[in-house]
């Protein structure tokens, strides 16, 4: 099933403090780095990156063209750009962008699904009376902003409630870094070809905008990884 759409449009608002990511391609490696609109004028869009772990690479430097992403629940907006000023201090760094003409969006009707092996550790919420807390570990089949499947043979039923902890591939620690245990709730149980366990659908609960924001930005580090 299709999980998203693509659409070209332009995006109207910039919005103050919108997740955004800045990408620039190059054929020793494209190099990107997360950050966040600070602010949005007619003649550029700044960005900030602050708390950087290392400099910023050389790589963006004035006038190299570049590609914006900003994301929001409505989906990701893709478009080229051109970078206009750079003040690489590794604390408070912060880059000047043309503005964007025109966006292509991918536009979820749901969550886009990518295929991720991850080791994630189930703690149920609810046990029975003088049980103690158990903690499961499972594999991950794929993983999306609103929720996983799980491939695993412990015995769950229907609406189980979980805190999930994930552990990350190294290449996208940082998009889950500051993530909290999340929230989540069995919805549905299924066979898969090739998959030897039924995989458990597990929906995540009490979520807010700012960390599906980062769950959105981590499907994409994790699609990445799978391209």
């Amino acid at each position: 099933m299709l999980a998203a759409t693509v659409s070209e449009g332009r995006l109207r608002d910039l919005v103050s403090g919108a997740p955004a990511r800045l990408e620039v391609i190059h054929p020793s490696g494209n190099v990107d780095v997360q950050g966040m609109i600070a602010a949005s004028r007619g003649g550029g869009v700044t960005l900030t990156f602050d708390q950087l772990d290392e400099p910023l690479s050389p790589l963006f430097g004035v006038e190299r063209t570049a590609i914006l992403r900003v994301w929001d629940r409505f989906g990701i907006h893709r478009a080229e750009t051109r970078i206009l000023a750079v003040d690489a201090q590794t604390a408070n760094a912060s880059m000047t962008v043309t503005p964007p003409g025109r966006f292509i969006t991918t536009q979820s009707r749901t969550f886009f699904r990518v295929p991720a092996t991850l080791e994630v550790a189930l703690e149920r919420v609810v046990v029975a009376p003088g049980a103690p807390a158990r903690v499961e570990r499972v594999l991950c089949h794929d993983f999306s902003a609103g929720g996983m499947s799980l491939a695993s043979d412990m015995p769950f039923s229907i609406n189980d409630r979980f805190l999930i902890s994930l552990a990350l591939p190294k290449e996208v620690a940082k998009l889950g870094a500051g993530l909290p245990k999340l929230d989540g709730r069995l919805v549905r149980v299924r066979r898969a070809r090739g998959v030897p366990h039924p995989l458990i659908g597990v929906e995540f609960q009490n979520i807010s905008a700012r960390q599906r924001d980062r769950l959105v930005e981590l499907t994409i580090g994790l699609q990445k990884l799978v391209r």
